[in-house]
């Protein structure tokens, strides 16, 4: 394993600089706040006009500045373009992380994470005439979408059964429908993207609630060995929350968050992937404070604005470990697959739910990439790092439908 003092944090800047930038409290940091706050009437203009310009135009705006910027690195030196956490690095890894880095000098609030995060569009924007099904039940308590991406010869479809991410305060289905249609066709399934509740509006309960909803919802369509389970981030939390609660009882329901909530019987899917899921609600460990320093998503901005709020989010600060699912039991689970890095904020809790799924005789699998960063293989399209672990996720799905 490479340790994090092997790395190079920061761009390789001097700490007398950063820390100015990055501690709170310092001087630089105050400046910067000052300034954000300010630019705040602009910033709240450019917005409103950059969410009128359709995804697939901005698509196209992305490409081409992507492709400019790829072609500059090659023509810097190397002491200057190749300046990401380790020398092993892609030029297109060092790129991005010389681009990522200077977001973290933004201060974060709601608006600016919803808005960060409903950009997930302009990487993977969803085809032009994607078959998309409104689902909406308020009966059963069920959001969302259904895609369908499977071949039109395949009678009954594998659905892929998306959970987006967001820390539980952005991100939504809609937006992640591109990237959930890139993965539904790669392996020849249909897509079902719930839109679970998200905070400080409401809870995690109330998440984990709409996804075995969803599934119970979904159930009704496809046997459970027809579904694969797709987290990212805080939705694989809640992705594995639910298989926590698909484990069988003997009357075949389940009473949920104390609230004597009735399901339907929900079975084990053929499988999971956990794509960086974040599992654990109590206070952030050393080691997850320690990658934030070097993770271009969590970064220590987004741990100082989130983790005030988590005791509010899991409904109370006395229900924190009763929210995290990696302090859940882990018997009778379907097979696993845990993507991540161990250079990102969320490994220490991956590492962690690997071993308790091993020693409850799950198959488990871990994917474990250095020096990159939370969710990374959602950047297939700018890395080959992570376009290379996209195929070995999809290769252990397709292994999955041909084992059953």
């Amino acid at each position: 394993m490479v340790h994090v003092n092997a790395v190079r944090p920061n761009l390789g800047l001097p700490a007398r600089l950063t820390d100015v930038l990055l501690q709170p409290g310092t001087t630089g940091r105050r400046l910067i706040e000052v300034m954000s706050t300010l630019a705040s009437p602009v910033e709240f203009v450019v917005c409103h006009f950059w969410r009128c310009i359709p995804a697939s135009l901005k698509h196209v705006a992305l490409v081409g500045s992507w492709y400019t910027c790829c072609a500059v690195h090659r023509v810097l030196p190397g002491w200057l373009a190749r300046r990401g956490l380790s020398d092993s690095l892609s030029l297109e890894a060092h790129a991005l992380s010389n681009l990522m880095w200077w977001g973290r000098l933004v201060p974060l609030n709601l608006r600016r994470i919803r808005f960060s995060l409903a950009q997930m569009d302009i990487g993977y924007p969803p085809s032009f005439g994607l078959k998309i099904e409104h689902v909406y039940d308020p009966m059963e308590g069920v959001k969302g979408f259904y895609l369908h991406t499977a071949p039109a010869t395949t009678e009954t479809p594998h659905v892929l059964f998306w959970f987006y991410g967001g820390a539980f305060l952005g991100g939504d289905a809609w937006c992640n429908r591109g990237i959930a249609e890139r993965y539904a066709r790669k392996l020849g399934f249909d897509a079902f993207l719930v839109d679970y509740r998200r905070c400080p509006e409401h809870t995690i309960d109330d998440a984990v609630l709409d996804g075995c909803r969803a599934y119970a919802w979904l159930l009704k369509r496809v046997p459970a060995s027809k579904v694969i389970f797709f987290g990212v981030s805080s939705g694989g939390g809640v992705a594995l929350r639910v298989l926590q609660h698909a484990v069988g009882t003997p009357t075949g329901q389940s009473t949920l968050f104390g609230e004597r909530t009735k399901l339907d019987s929900l079975q084990q899917p053929l499988g999971a992937v956990l794509c960086s899921p974040w599992m654990r609600y109590t206070p952030p460990s050393q080691r997850l404070r320690e990658n934030a320093c070097l993770d271009w998503i969590v970064t220590q901005g987004l741990i100082e604005f989130v983790e005030p709020m988590i005791g509010a989010m899991c409904g109370g600060e006395d229900r924190r470990r009763h929210c995290s699912p990696v302090l859940h039991d882990m018997d009778g689970l379907c097979p696993l697959l845990v993507s991540t890095s161990e250079h990102e904020a969320c490994w220490a809790e991956s590492a962690e739910v690997v071993e308790k799924a091993k020693a409850a005789n799950v198959d488990v699998q871990i994917q474990a990439l250095p020096f990159m960063c939370h969710a990374y293989v959602l950047f297939a399209w700018f890395l080959p790092e992570a376009a290379t672990a996209e195929e070995e996720l999809c290769a252990w799905m397709k292994a999955k439908t041909k084992s059953y």
